[in-house]
């Protein structure tokens, strides 16, 4: 009986971890917003629902909605990121360092 009792754990075990998964998956493709879009629309092979739904739940918490309009501009002009990076301005400046903590923070998530 002990058996039995221990492969239902490992089976509920297994069964719930799939859940969870499964329901990160939905979150991310439900996820909405300019980086979602410019992401999806961006043209990149592996611009699926999910990764790019990932990434707009990284960035709705890791930026404002702002600097998320902002930095969608990059996946169509990527040569925009980089006069921003290379800007001297501390609106620019302040900017880049959030877009780096998102592209952290995204890395983590969606990896």
């Amino acid at each position: 009986m002990s058996k039995f009792f221990f492969l239902l754990v490992i089976s509920l075990s297994l069964i719930s971890c799939g859940n969870a998964e499964t329901k990160k998956l939905q979150q991310f493709a439900a996820a909405r917003g300019p980086i979602k879009s410019a992401c999806m629309n961006s043209g990149r092979d592996k611009a699926t629902t999910q990764l790019c739904g990932c990434a707009q739940v990284a960035a709705s918490q890791a930026l404002t909605y702002e600097d998320q309009q902002r930095g969608a501009a990059f996946f169509s002009d990527p040569s925009l990121a980089q006069k921003v990076r290379a800007s001297d301005t501390s609106r620019d400046d302040a900017f880049w360092e959030r877009w780096y903590e998102f592209g952290n923070a995204a890395q983590q998530l969606c990896a």
